[in-house]
């Protein structure tokens, strides 16, 4: 297999729920189009999403383009032969209906068929056995050491946890992290949070925000015989900011994996550390578990990107100063001399996040 370069791509449309893996895999040999497919399934019932790309070319400067297949036929297999079929979304994004998921002793596959005829197809995979242990998230106000200016200053943050129950045998975890918050554009009517509830077509105060969050890989393998119990293991760790004013909302989907798919991301995560920079070449190459195999497939026919099947849970924590025992002021929004209106300060539907609900927060966030 080639060397690969890996490129951090900014799918930064996708919610916790989904199932694609927010890395790409890239030839260095990029004269001809590689696919790369990656997705998930779990045991978490509700919709579940594949990513389709297509690595065109590298362009100036060591980027990357991409070109999203939008017209492929993408399915997820059983060993019994039954078919769940997924239909496009966007961003090269297929998805499923909401009542999917892996059940236990069943193995799955995916296949993805292009208008070309190529097919793709992942190897089997299942559900790790007795591998049961939900999510319990945790945070707590910390500090780390940073140099500003050649000098070494303590900075404020939370340090998100979740909780690790010891079993008898090694388990494999991964989560997969997202951040929310309310931002306020302070120039805006002087709604409050309550009185703004209904308001629609005039210029709101407070928006609901899905932020981006800095790609990163978490993972830990929790090795049996050690100790037994539960014990805290660290997430991340998220500096006090802005984004703290009202409430903070980290939501983590904690994800229990077998050992070979563990290894695989953990070779991304240790490629993602050790290069020297986005588009350097890999001192060695990470396989994942895509193959092409339709009839036109040559011998080296090892594709890009993995397909899992893992145990899910998902867990929340609204975050604000007075569960943290602290109390900072923000300084507010700055209208510059001369602006063109609207402005973000009058009205927080015009700044521009990963996504922003403006007053129509997802159902699990109250207020």
């Amino acid at each position: 297999m080639k060397a690969v370069k890996i490129a951090f791509l900014g799918f930064v449309s996708l919610s916790v729920s989904t199932c694609v893996e927010p890395y790409d895999y890239i030839y260095e040999d990029s004269s001809n189009p590689e696919i790369v497919i990656d997705g998930y399934l779990s045991d978490e019932e509700g919709i579940h999403e594949i990513r389709v790309a297509r690595v065109t070319k590298l362009a100036d400067f060591n980027g990357v383009e991409l070109d999203f297949v939008d017209n492929a036929s993408v399915s997820v297999i059983d060993d019994d032969g039954n078919k769940t079929e997924f239909t496009y979304r966007d961003n090269g994004i297929y998805a499923s209906a909401p009542n999917v998921r892996a059940m236990p002793g069943k193995s799955y596959k995916v296949r993805v068929t292009l208008n070309d005829d190529r097919v793709y197809e992942s190897l089997y995979e299942q559900l790790p056995e007795d591998q049961s242990n939900p999510i319990g998230l945790s945070y707590k106000l910390d500090s780390r050491d940073i140099i500003v200016n050649g000098t070494l200053q303590e900075e404020q943050g939370v340090t998100v946890e979740a909780e690790i129950i010891k079993e008898d045998n090694n388990r494999f975890y991964r989560w997969d992290i997202n951040h929310y918050f309310i931002i306020e554009a302070d120039e805006a009517p002087e709604f409050t949070l309550q009185n703004q509830r209904h308001e629609q077509d005039t210029a709101l105060r407070f928006c609901f925000i899905k932020d981006f969050v800095t790609q990163e890989v978490y993972l830990h393998e929790d090795i049996s015989g050690v100790a037994s119990g539960s014990y805290q293991q660290e997430i991340e760790y998220v500096r006090i900011s802005p984004k703290f004013e009202y409430v903070f909302v980290v939501e983590a989907k904690q994800l229990i994996m077998p050992r070979h798919a563990y290894n695989y991301w953990k070779e991304i995560k240790s490629l993602a550390q050790n290069s020297g920079g986005l588009f350097d070449s890999s001192p060695y190459s990470v396989s994942g578990n895509i193959k092409r195999v339709d009839a036109a497939a040559d011998e080296e026919n090892e594709q890009l990107g993995f397909f899992g099947v893992y145990n899910a849970s998902l867990d929340r924590k609204f975050i604000t100063q007075s569960s943290l025992g602290i109390y900072k002021e923000f300084a507010p929004c700055q209208l510059p001399i001369e602006y063109t209106t609207p402005h973000p300060c009058e009205d927080c539907r015009l700044y521009e996040f990963l996504e922003n609900y403006e007053n129509n927060p997802p159902s699990w966030w109250v207020y």
